[in-house]
């Protein structure tokens, strides 16, 4: 008899986080369960834990395949999994051990179940920062939140999903995205086959952002536009069923906000600065003022986007941002 949840692990480079991932994996109080580690071409000794753990339990499975990027990893467990639930944990987080018995009392009656998280920022451990999921009465307002990236956790992970669901509609990661690409794979879930969304506003979920090489770290312009790139993707969804067609233009207004974050952390000249604007919107059109006012974002954030329509505003709204950004660094390392 098949288990009833698929916990997928893609692996790459990680030899120093991998044991506390899996060894969360297996303490699950719930157990029926199977854990396919999926090997990325890792360099490192990655793929001997992998095959480890495999002959100490046998619910693990391990593939090894050519490094792809994550994305294929993930496809590769999608198409080798035998559960009816999948969900999926980066090989450098770990889950609290209630995760899967917390989870299981809801899989009769959902689609898709989120989960809140605990974010580490420190090598230590000490820096950490809760965000916990509200509760959503439709699965409009959840959509919203999501489009608007503004819960806990955006991407695969934090989530459990619908194995026929997923093979029904066709669902995969996109290949060729470094960024964004679990972002459009929960859009894609949720529009197409979530009639029913239950979060948990409990934190069950350990995210890892003091790894230097974790995408939050490691931020880049190309990065950001291949995000742009999947809003893009996720407006022609929208448009193509005929719904939800007024949260678009709030997504743009979360959309501009993060190119404004990671302009300013990557301290760019004005001359990029500029350059990046146009791009910007060459690609997605500028949300409309009356949406700005309308959102739900802060006094600050919407002054801070109503500066975006005129270049030297622009500039300066940036160059003010790097200086509170250096002052709040340097005031977070003391």
């Amino acid at each position: 008899m098949n288990p009833k949840i698929s916990v997928i692990v893609p692996v790459y480079k990680a030899e120093k986080y991998l044991h506390r991932c899996v060894d969360s994996i297996l303490a699950q109080t719930f157990t029926d369960f199977e854990v396919l580690l999926i090997d990325d071409g890792s360099p490192d000794r990655s793929g001997e834990i992998c095959d480890e753990y495999a002959k100490k339990d046998s619910r693990v499975r391990v593939f090894h395949k050519e490094n792809g990027g994550v994305s294929s990893a993930r496809n590769m467990g999608l198409d080798n999994a035998v559960s009816n639930w999948i969900t999926f944990v980066d090989s450098d987080d770990w889950l609290d051990c209630s995760t899967l018995f917390i989870c299981s009392q809801y899989l009769q009656d959902y689609d898709i179940i989120r989960f809140s998280a605990t974010f580490i920022f420190d090598k230590l451990g000490k820096i950490k920062k809760i965000q916990k999921h509200k509760e959503y009465i439709t699965k409009k307002s959840y959509v919203y939140d999501l489009l608007n990236r503004s819960i806990p956790l955006i991407g695969a992970a934090g989530g459990l999903y619908r194995k026929d669901k997923i093979d029904e509609f066709n669902i995969r990661f996109i290949n060729d995205i470094s960024n964004g690409e679990d972002w459009f794979f929960v859009c894609e879930y949720t529009i197409l086959c979530a009639n029913s969304v239950k979060t948990i506003n409990v934190p069950l979920y350990n995210y890892d952002l003091s790894n230097d090489f974790s995408c939050t770290n490691t931020l880049s312009v190309k990065k950001y536009f291949e995000s742009v790139y999947i809003f893009k993707k996720i407006e022609t969804l929208l448009r193509l069923k005929g719904l939800y067609l007024d949260i678009i233009e709030y997504a743009r207004i979360a959309i501009i906000l993060d190119a404004l974050l990671v302009f300013v952390k990557l301290n760019l000249s004005c001359k990029d600065l500029l350059y990046y604007r146009k791009k910007l919107f060459d690609e997605i059109p500028c949300p409309k003022i009356t949406s700005i006012i309308k959102s739900n974002i802060s006094l600050f954030h919407k002054l801070i986007i109503c500066s975006i329509y005129f270049r030297y505003s622009f500039i300066a709204t940036c160059i003010m941002l790097e200086i509170i950004y250096a002052k709040m660094f340097q005031f977070k390392n003391r």
